[in-house]
């Protein structure tokens, strides 16, 4: 009998290791553009992901690529890049999350 180490029918994989290897993600205008390790270059409206849409500058582009995924630190989102490639939307959660928090940001009192 083999070893769980030895038999790589029987040792727990990773789901994502399907998942495209980003290289880079930037932002031209109101586009994501995410850069994958085997040559193709995905591109999203940011409209599909409202906290990133509605998000500071400094907030979008503060983030950590992750194999295949990147991590916004700042507005705690992670978007895996199959989701881009397969044109995916935010979950509806998470965008009414990234609407209220961008109502609290316009609407708070100013310090004088």
């Amino acid at each position: 009998m083999k070893s769980l180490e030895t038999d790589p029918r029987l040792v727990e994989t990773n789901p994502h290791d399907d998942t495209p290897e980003v290289c880079a993600v930037h932002f031209k205008g109101d586009v994501m553009v995410w850069e994958l390790a085997d040559g193709r270059v995905a591109t999203a409206p940011l409209t599909r992901w409202p906290t990133l849409w509605l998000a500071t500058r400094e907030e979008r582009e503060t983030l950590q690529i992750q194999r295949g995924s990147v991590y916004w630190p700042l507005l705690d989102a992670d978007i895996a890049s199959d989701h881009i490639l397969l044109g995916t939307r935010e979950h509806r959660s998470l965008a009414r999350r990234a609407w209220e928090h961008w109502m609290q940001r316009q609407y708070a009192p100013q310090a004088a």
